[in-house]
Protein backbone atom coordinates (compact mmCIF):
# COMPACT_ATOMS: atom_id res chain seq x y z
CA UNK A 1 0.00 0.00 0.00
CA UNK A 2 1.41 3.13 -0.97
CA UNK A 3 0.62 6.41 1.60
CA UNK A 4 0.85 9.90 0.67
CA UNK A 5 1.33 12.41 2.86
CA UNK A 6 1.72 16.39 3.43
CA UNK A 7 0.83 19.18 4.90
CA UNK A 8 -2.26 21.07 2.76
CA UNK A 9 -1.58 23.43 -0.08
CA UNK A 10 2.05 21.82 -0.19
CA UNK A 11 0.99 20.04 -4.01
CA UNK A 12 -0.79 17.45 -2.34
CA UNK A 13 -3.74 17.37 -4.40
CA UNK A 14 -2.27 17.02 -7.80
CA UNK A 15 0.29 14.51 -6.63
CA UNK A 16 -2.73 12.45 -5.46
CA UNK A 17 -4.34 12.78 -8.44
CA UNK A 18 -1.20 12.41 -11.02
CA UNK A 19 -0.08 9.17 -9.22
CA UNK A 20 -3.85 7.80 -9.90
CA UNK A 21 -3.76 7.85 -13.57
CA UNK A 22 -0.94 4.89 -13.03
CA UNK A 23 -2.11 1.78 -14.41
CA UNK A 24 -1.08 -0.18 -11.38
CA UNK A 25 -2.40 2.10 -8.80
CA UNK A 26 -6.04 1.34 -7.14
CA UNK A 27 -7.07 4.67 -6.31
CA UNK A 28 -10.56 6.84 -5.17
CA UNK A 29 -9.09 10.42 -6.00
CA UNK A 30 -9.91 11.27 -2.50
CA UNK A 31 -8.49 12.40 0.80
CA UNK A 32 -8.56 9.74 3.05
CA UNK A 33 -8.25 12.04 7.23
CA UNK A 34 -10.54 9.15 8.54
CA UNK A 35 -7.37 7.00 8.19
CA UNK A 36 -5.19 9.04 10.21
CA UNK A 37 -8.16 8.57 12.90
CA UNK A 38 -8.28 5.15 12.70
CA UNK A 39 -4.50 4.87 12.89
CA UNK A 40 -4.25 7.22 15.80
CA UNK A 41 -7.14 5.23 17.96
CA UNK A 42 -5.11 1.97 16.73
CA UNK A 43 -2.03 3.55 17.93
CA UNK A 44 -3.36 4.46 21.10
CA UNK A 45 -4.82 1.60 22.54
CA UNK A 46 -1.69 0.00 21.81
CA UNK A 47 0.57 2.43 23.75
CA UNK A 48 -1.91 3.94 26.43
CA UNK A 49 -1.39 1.63 29.51
CA UNK A 50 -5.25 1.75 30.75
CA UNK A 51 -6.35 0.70 27.03
CA UNK A 52 -3.20 -1.92 26.29
CA UNK A 53 -4.77 -3.20 29.84
CA UNK A 54 -8.33 -3.61 29.17
CA UNK A 55 -7.75 -5.08 25.47
CA UNK A 56 -9.03 -8.71 25.00
CA UNK A 57 -6.96 -10.15 21.98
CA UNK A 58 -3.33 -10.02 20.96
CA UNK A 59 -1.81 -7.20 19.35
CA UNK A 60 -1.37 -8.95 16.18
CA UNK A 61 -5.81 -9.45 16.04
CA UNK A 62 -5.79 -5.34 17.02
CA UNK A 63 -3.47 -4.54 14.04
CA UNK A 64 -5.70 -6.96 12.10
CA UNK A 65 -9.03 -5.54 12.95
CA UNK A 66 -7.84 -2.17 11.95
CA UNK A 67 -6.14 -2.98 8.72
CA UNK A 68 -9.21 -4.16 8.20
CA UNK A 69 -11.25 -1.17 8.95
CA UNK A 70 -9.48 0.84 7.19
CA UNK A 71 -9.53 -1.21 3.41
CA UNK A 72 -13.29 -1.33 4.11
CA UNK A 73 -13.53 2.21 4.90
CA UNK A 74 -11.60 3.29 1.66
CA UNK A 75 -12.38 0.97 -0.47
CA UNK A 76 -16.05 -0.67 0.51
CA UNK A 77 -16.92 -1.47 -3.08
CA UNK A 78 -15.13 -4.38 -4.84
CA UNK A 79 -15.10 -3.26 -8.00
CA UNK A 80 -13.14 -0.60 -6.87
CA UNK A 81 -10.29 -2.56 -6.53
CA UNK A 82 -10.47 -4.14 -9.63
CA UNK A 83 -7.62 -4.24 -12.13
CA UNK A 84 -4.88 -2.50 -9.87
CA UNK A 85 -1.84 -3.89 -7.87
CA UNK A 86 -1.15 -0.95 -5.98
CA UNK A 87 -3.84 0.51 -3.17
CA UNK A 88 -3.36 4.21 -2.64
CA UNK A 89 -4.74 6.35 0.20
CA UNK A 90 -3.95 10.43 1.08
CA UNK A 91 -3.56 11.21 5.02
CA UNK A 92 -1.91 13.15 6.37
CA UNK A 93 0.63 11.23 9.09
CA UNK A 94 2.75 12.86 12.32
CA UNK A 95 5.83 10.47 13.25
CA UNK A 96 4.42 8.32 15.96
CA UNK A 97 0.98 7.44 13.63
CA UNK A 98 3.16 6.79 11.19
CA UNK A 99 5.50 4.53 12.60
CA UNK A 100 2.45 2.74 14.04
CA UNK A 101 1.05 2.34 10.12
CA UNK A 102 4.92 0.66 9.18
CA UNK A 103 4.50 -1.85 12.74
CA UNK A 104 0.60 -2.46 11.62
CA UNK A 105 1.10 -2.40 8.20
CA UNK A 106 4.91 -4.07 7.11
CA UNK A 107 4.03 -3.84 3.58
CA UNK A 108 2.39 0.23 3.54
CA UNK A 109 5.51 2.55 1.82
CA UNK A 110 5.21 6.46 2.78
CA UNK A 111 5.71 9.41 0.19
CA UNK A 112 5.92 12.45 2.12
CA UNK A 113 5.55 15.46 -0.03
CA UNK A 114 6.96 18.74 1.38
CA UNK A 115 7.16 22.67 0.45
CA UNK A 116 8.52 25.65 1.17
CA UNK A 117 7.27 27.04 4.19
CA UNK A 118 6.43 30.85 3.20
CA UNK A 119 4.58 29.77 0.14
CA UNK A 120 2.60 26.81 2.42
CA UNK A 121 1.25 29.36 4.77
CA UNK A 122 0.63 32.40 1.98
CA UNK A 123 -1.30 30.08 0.25
CA UNK A 124 -3.29 28.42 3.45
CA UNK A 125 -4.05 32.13 4.30
CA UNK A 126 -5.89 32.85 1.28
CA UNK A 127 -8.18 29.88 1.61
CA UNK A 128 -11.44 29.98 3.85
CA UNK A 129 -10.79 26.07 5.37
CA UNK A 130 -7.30 27.10 7.18
CA UNK A 131 -8.22 30.74 7.80
CA UNK A 132 -10.76 29.39 10.64
CA UNK A 133 -6.93 28.90 12.53
CA UNK A 134 -4.65 31.89 13.03
CA UNK A 135 -1.29 32.74 10.98
CA UNK A 136 0.52 31.48 14.65
CA UNK A 137 -1.33 27.67 14.34
CA UNK A 138 -1.13 27.49 10.61
CA UNK A 139 2.95 27.94 10.90
CA UNK A 140 2.59 25.07 14.11
CA UNK A 141 1.13 22.62 11.53
CA UNK A 142 3.47 23.32 8.66
CA UNK A 143 5.94 22.14 11.16
CA UNK A 144 5.33 18.71 10.56
CA UNK A 145 6.82 18.82 7.11
CA UNK A 146 9.79 18.98 8.92
CA UNK A 147 9.17 16.10 11.52
CA UNK A 148 7.90 13.71 8.73
CA UNK A 149 10.90 14.72 6.52
CA UNK A 150 13.10 13.62 9.81
CA UNK A 151 11.58 10.57 10.35
CA UNK A 152 11.53 9.52 6.71
CA UNK A 153 15.26 10.33 6.55
CA UNK A 154 17.22 6.74 5.83
CA UNK A 155 14.00 4.87 5.85
CA UNK A 156 13.99 2.05 2.88
CA UNK A 157 9.71 2.43 3.36
CA UNK A 158 9.71 6.36 3.02
CA UNK A 159 10.58 8.44 -0.05
CA UNK A 160 10.56 12.16 0.37
CA UNK A 161 9.71 14.64 -2.36
CA UNK A 162 10.15 18.33 -2.37
CA UNK A 163 7.21 20.25 -4.17
CA UNK A 164 9.64 22.40 -6.13
CA UNK A 165 11.22 19.47 -7.92
CA UNK A 166 8.23 17.96 -8.68
CA UNK A 167 7.04 21.22 -10.39
CA UNK A 168 9.95 21.50 -12.01
CA UNK A 169 10.35 17.88 -13.33
CA UNK A 170 7.34 15.65 -12.69
CA UNK A 171 8.51 12.63 -15.04
CA UNK A 172 12.06 11.93 -13.72
CA UNK A 173 10.25 12.53 -9.86
CA UNK A 174 6.84 10.40 -10.69
CA UNK A 175 9.16 7.73 -11.95
CA UNK A 176 11.39 7.84 -8.60
CA UNK A 177 8.06 7.18 -7.24
CA UNK A 178 6.88 4.04 -9.28
CA UNK A 179 10.74 2.62 -8.65
CA UNK A 180 10.38 3.24 -4.77
CA UNK A 181 6.97 1.37 -4.97
CA UNK A 182 8.50 -1.39 -7.23
CA UNK A 183 5.68 -0.90 -9.56
CA UNK A 184 6.29 -0.49 -13.70
CA UNK A 185 6.95 2.98 -15.37
CA UNK A 186 4.25 4.77 -17.16
CA UNK A 187 4.20 7.86 -18.41
CA UNK A 188 0.81 8.81 -17.16
CA UNK A 189 1.40 10.75 -13.79
CA UNK A 190 3.94 12.83 -15.27
CA UNK A 191 1.97 13.81 -17.77
CA UNK A 192 -0.76 14.44 -15.85
CA UNK A 193 0.91 17.00 -13.54
CA UNK A 194 1.86 18.98 -16.48
CA UNK A 195 -1.33 19.09 -18.08
CA UNK A 196 -3.20 19.67 -14.88
CA UNK A 197 -3.52 22.22 -12.13
CA UNK A 198 -5.28 22.43 -8.77
CA UNK A 199 -6.53 25.14 -6.48
CA UNK A 200 -3.96 27.64 -7.41
CA UNK A 201 -3.03 30.57 -5.51
CA UNK A 202 -2.46 33.80 -6.80
CA UNK A 203 -0.34 36.35 -4.94
CA UNK A 204 1.42 39.97 -6.29
CA UNK A 205 4.58 39.97 -5.46
CA UNK A 206 6.26 37.49 -3.18
CA UNK A 207 4.37 35.30 -1.34
CA UNK A 208 4.69 36.91 2.13
CA UNK A 209 4.12 40.96 0.93
CA UNK A 210 1.69 41.20 2.42
CA UNK A 211 2.52 39.73 5.73
CA UNK A 212 2.50 42.36 9.06
CA UNK A 213 6.11 42.64 10.50
CA UNK A 214 4.43 39.92 13.39
CA UNK A 215 3.52 37.36 11.09
CA UNK A 216 7.03 37.74 9.73
CA UNK A 217 8.39 37.25 13.29
CA UNK A 218 6.07 34.31 14.45
CA UNK A 219 6.81 32.86 11.03
CA UNK A 220 10.62 32.43 12.39
CA UNK A 221 10.20 31.86 15.80
CA UNK A 222 7.62 29.18 14.79
CA UNK A 223 9.08 27.86 11.73
CA UNK A 224 12.61 28.66 11.52
CA UNK A 225 14.54 25.84 12.61
CA UNK A 226 11.80 23.82 10.32
CA UNK A 227 13.18 25.97 7.50
CA UNK A 228 16.65 25.41 8.02
CA UNK A 229 16.24 21.51 8.37
CA UNK A 230 14.48 21.57 5.06
CA UNK A 231 16.95 23.72 3.21
CA UNK A 232 15.00 26.59 2.90
CA UNK A 233 15.84 30.14 3.06
CA UNK A 234 13.61 32.65 5.20
CA UNK A 235 13.40 35.01 2.21
CA UNK A 236 13.30 38.58 3.64
CA UNK A 237 16.10 37.92 5.40
CA UNK A 238 18.26 37.61 2.47
CA UNK A 239 15.97 40.47 0.69
CA UNK A 240 17.23 42.75 3.96
CA UNK A 241 13.95 43.45 5.65
CA UNK A 242 13.31 44.46 9.30
CA UNK A 243 10.71 44.55 11.15
CA UNK A 244 9.41 48.06 12.28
Amino acid sequence: MLVLTGVGRSGTTALRQAIGTHPSVISTGHEHNVVFDVLECARRNRSEYSRRYAMQMTDEMHDSLFRRLIFDLVFPEPKTTAGGTCTMVFTNLFPETASYLIEAMPNARVVCLVRNGVDVLASRMKHKQFRSDDFAQNCKVWTNAASMHAWCTDRDDAFVIQYERLKADPECVCNEITEFMKIDQSQAPGMHLREHTYHPTHHEGPAWASWSDTDRHTFEMICGDAMHHLGYAIPWESEGVLHG
